[in-house]
């Protein structure tokens, strides 16, 4: 090939690069020309769009504002019955508490006397000078008298038949509440079967804790000893569900529900919160400020506390205290008369 054929194929190869650019050229400028259109195709529905939007957004607002209006309307509502509901619930625990003392006294907040009543009228059958229950035990024809503190007690209907507790359980409830009128229908096969089930356990007894140093009515001394009986009862694989840890006040309860967290299922509290409950072992922690005598006198004016406590053991009951200050206490002289007492410690 002559120099100029080969300069003449160099012209051709550099033509042909060119229209090849060309048409790529025209290629891409269709393209975007066919987007510009694809897009002034879609701004006016974009639009029409982000107006609809709009629209539908102020139509949700007035309906939340419906909504939010019957949702206020239904929160008060709401508020309204757990009032109520955290009002009855307080009746409620007054009258536990006070059905566990023995005598449920009527509300005297807002309680007025009826004018005809006040001087005609016997007083016993007005409602803030006495309890539903005495109201109710007057208008029963089958009852009997019981020994008071302020005389004979006229008792609707006495269920004499107990099936519930062991000795020296039983005993003890019997006396310091019944004055011996009740009957021990409690089977014995019960208590030779958990005998034979838990052979290391020992019988109900005092464990004797003396010690001067408190916080408010507990002492942690006496924690300290039931930490050990609750640790050798979860060694034996012991349903904590049938144990039952209580005391008479506040102080004593809010401990041992720590306990109920370490050993689940145990039931802990006071006294006035283990009423119509039971279980198999009761563990009693008294407590009390060494230095405020008046709270042991507070739980031993009336029997039916102790009632409580005792007769919600079925099979064990284990009292935690100092044994010489509480046996100085009415009704719980005879409970350290009845059960034996562990060494002081």
């Amino acid at each position: 090939m002559t120099a100029a054929q080969q300069q003449v194929a160099a012209l051709r190869a550099q033509l042909t690069t060119a229209e090849r650019g060309a048409q790529a050229w025209q290629a891409e400028r269709a393209r975007r020309v066919q987007l510009r259109a694809e897009h002034r195709q879609f701004r006016p529905g974009f639009l029409e769009w982000l107006t609809s939007l709009g629209k539908a957004m102020r139509e949700w607002r007035h309906r939340d504002q419906a909504a939010a209006a019957q949702v206020e309307a239904a929160e008060r509502a709401l508020h309204d019955a757990y009032g109520e509901l955290a009002r009855l619930a307080r009746e409620v625990d007054l009258a536990a508490q006070a059905a566990a003392q023995g005598e449920e006294t009527a509300r005297r907040a807002g309680t007025r006397r009826h004018p005809g009543r006040t001087r005609s009228g016997d007083e016993q059958w007005l409602s803030s000078r006495t309890s539903v229950q005495r109201l109710a035990d007057r208008l029963t024809p089958l009852s009997t008298r019981l020994a008071g503190d302020d005389g004979e007690i006229w008792v609707g209907s006495p269920l004499t038949v107990h099936r519930r507790c062991d000795q020296p359980m039983f005993g003890i409830a019997n006396d310091i509440a019944y004055n011996g009128l009740m009957i021990n229908g409690t089977a014995p096969a019960a208590a030779q079967r958990f005998q034979e089930a838990y052979p290391l356990l020992p019988a109900s007894e005092w464990i004797d804790v003396v010690s001067h140093v408190s916080d408010g009515h507990w002492i942690p001394a006496e924690g300290r000893r039931l930490d050990l009986i609750l640790d050798a009862l979860a060694d034996l694989k012991f349903e904590m569900s049938q144990v039952m840890v209580i005391g008479p006040f506040r102080d004593i309860a809010r401990q041992v529900h720590q306990r109920a967290h370490r050993y689940r299922g145990l039931v802990a509290g006071t006294i006035h919160t283990a009423q119509g409950k039971q279980a198999e072992i009761v563990i009693l922690v008294l407590g009390s400020d060494p230095r405020r005598g008046g709270a042991r006198r507070w739980a031993a004016s009336k029997p039916n506390l102790l009632n409580v406590a005792v007769s919600r053991a079925q099979r064990r009951l284990c009292v935690i205290g100092d044994r010489q200050a509480w046996a100085t206490q009415r009704h719980f002289d005879l409970l350290a008369h009845r059960l034996p007492a562990s060494p002081p410690r």
